[in-house]
């Protein structure tokens, strides 16, 4: 049914339909979300310069509160004395008075003196400290000596993490530095740069210090383990956490270089087009299963003629094999081009119901004709031999053999042309073959043995006429040609719905090449044009011309081991006369 023009045609064009959508769904698709993605991308590039610039405000009033503190005249001049000398009650009181004048955003300023490890702090203005709990140990003077920033989450006053700017203090440019300064705030302020996405609520807003520790982030959770790999990712890239699709995009920090990066996730992007993608799919599914439907109908239409034709030629055919008389009209109720084809076809059929009439006469004929040439030649070349023997042997005076030779002829000639039978049982050949058997044997001194056997089985099977004498022919004249003593033996028996008879003997045999040489022979043989080995020859072209051409005789041979020829025939019961009953 597949290899049908209607099933391809139906096949092809889904598949060149299916292609096509595809094509088409796949190149709209990857044009709307690189749409989508390229938005989604500049809308959160905005976002993010606008939250560096946040990022940069805060450390410019950071970068404001440290330079004014480390560049005071009053602070450095006091900086000036010896340690024990120092007022640090007044150094406190100025930080005081700098921090309420400066943004709001900076929290505290820290100050240390080297020197004597005197720290003063702002978030507890009542005392002087001389403990570390106000400053982050771990950094060293050289470390500070150009301002950085700090993050720390380990103090212990127990208020919130503060981000701080620190750096050192020198009493002029080129002196050594005599204190450390940071100017702080609280990290909560940058939490402050992370407004809630409405477009994409479920985004991560994450802001990195140069270290890529987590300053502040939108998710409940602590991303500081996805860090690295997002520091990694290029904007605009995709990016796996728990499952899930992220595009990452990033921006940083000129200065300082901390880190604002959004991550969107690829869901909420792309929200849009998937309910798209969806609707479209179910409009493609509708139209395609309209289409298909279609399709079929049309095709259906246009190759329903095609099997209606198909059935008739198989209906003429069969009765055609089966010899009917019954009449197949190539007929149909189409008004179109089909109707042209089968009235073509109708008298295409007459002409070739007349011509096979015409052919299958001639071939009749030539048939007949053929076996007739066969029997005919047959007939005289097995008597021309055995006159022959007769002549020779009266030549050499032996008049008894001569005698006996007659006496073996005529009984042959009495099982064998009596009645002029095309076909003759497997009973009166055996006797044939005895009678022939005796006569060449006897021609050979009796040196020549022989044995035949037939299955009960095949006994009553039909055969052609001297079908098995001139094998047996051919063992006598040419198997043991140059030798004295040998054995033939003939066994004939059924094999599935074939008769099967084997003649063999144990003389010359031949080669593989001679024995390709006859068989070629065999088969191209023309009567008319060849003499030699007309009589295995006649074997093999009257069981093709009776039964076909699977039938026939094989021959197998082996120099010095002898020859083997193996005929085939149908089973077939009973007397039959004629050839066309018979073919």
């Amino acid at each position: 049914m597949l290899h049908s023009i209607k099933w391809k045609t139906f096949i092809a064009i889904i598949a060149f339909f299916a292609v096509a959508t595809t094509v088409a769904g796949v190149a709209s698709y990857n044009i709307i979300e690189s749409d989508l993605q390229e938005q989604a991308i500049h809308n959160a590039n905005l976002e993010i310069n606008f939250a560096i610039k946040q990022m940069d405000d805060q450390f410019k009033y950071l970068d404001q509160a440290y330079y004014t503190v480390s560049f005071d005249k009053e602070i450095t001049k006091e900086l000036s004395k010896e340690p024990h000398e120092v007022n640090y009650k007044m150094i406190l009181t100025k930080l005081e008075s700098m921090l309420f004048s400066s943004n709001y955003k900076v929290h505290s300023i820290y100050f240390k003196d080297i020197r004597s490890g005197v720290i003063v702090s702002t978030d507890d203005s009542s005392i002087v400290k001389h403990n570390s709990n106000y400053w982050v140990e771990g950094f060293t003077a050289e470390e500070l000596k150009n301002p950085g920033l700090i993050h720390t989450r380990d103090l212990a006053t127990g208020s919130a993490s503060l981000v701080a700017l620190a750096g050192q203090v020198r009493k002029n440019y080129f002196d050594n530095p005599v204190a450390l300064l940071s100017v702080n705030m609280l990290q909560y302020s940058f939490k402050e740069i992370l407004v809630k996405d409405n477009v994409y609520p479920n985004s991560l807003q994450i802001i990195s210090n140069e270290h890529n520790e987590v300053i502040a982030n939108s998710a409940n959770a602590d991303p500081s383990a996805i860090m690295p790999i997002i520091k990694s990712v290029p904007t605009g890239e995709r990016l796996f956490i728990d499952g899930q699709s992220y595009i990452v995009i990033s921006g940083e920090s000129d200065k300082y270089g901390w880190n604002y990066s959004k991550l969107l996730p690829e869901k909420e992007v792309f929200a849009g087009i998937y309910k798209v993608r969806s609707v479209l799919l179910f409009i493609v599914f509708v139209f395609s299963l309209v289409m298909l439907v279609f399709l079929y109908r049309v095709l259906d239409h246009v190759t329903a003629p095609i099997y209606q034709l198909s059935a008739m030629i198989k209906r003429y055919r069969q009765i055609n094999y089966e010899k009917n008389n019954e009449k197949v009209e190539f007929v149909t109720n189409r008004k179109d081009e089909f109707s042209f084809l089968f009235q073509s076809l109708n008298d295409m059929v007459r002409r070739i119901d007349r011509l096979i009439d015409e052919v299958y006469k001639a071939s009749l004929y030539k048939k007949e004709t053929q076996l007739r040439i066969y029997r005919n030649s047959i007939d005289p070349h097995f008597i021309y031999n055995i006159l022959d023997s007769i002549i020779w042997t009266m030549k050499f005076k032996e008049y008894d053999k001569a005698v006996d030779i007659i006496q073996n002829f005529s009984s042959f000639l009495h099982h064998t042309l009596h009645a002029n039978r095309e076909f003759i049982c497997v009973m009166d050949m055996w006797a044939e073959l005895i009678s022939y058997c005796k006569l060449e044997s006897f021609l050979k001194d009796d040196l020549i043995t022989y044995t035949i056997e037939f299955e009960e089985a095949v006994q009553q099977q039909l055969v052609p006429s001297f079908i098995l004498q001139p094998l047996v022919e051919n063992c006598f004249k040419h198997g043991f040609k140059g030798r004295k003593q040998g054995e033939i033996k003939v066994t004939g028996y059924q094999e599935g719905q074939d008769f099967v008879c084997m003649v063999e003997d144990n003389g010359n045999g031949m080669t593989e090449e001679n024995l390709d040489a006859l068989m070629n022979k065999i088969r191209n043989y023309d009567i008319n044009a060849n003499k030699k080995h007309f009589g295995i020859a006649s074997v093999h072209n009257r069981l093709q011309l009776y039964y076909g051409e699977n039938y026939g005789l094989t021959i197998m041979s082996e120099p010095g081991k002898g020859t083997r020829v193996m005929i085939n025939m149908p089973i077939r019961r009973g007397m039959t006369n004629g050839f066309e009953n018979n073919a």
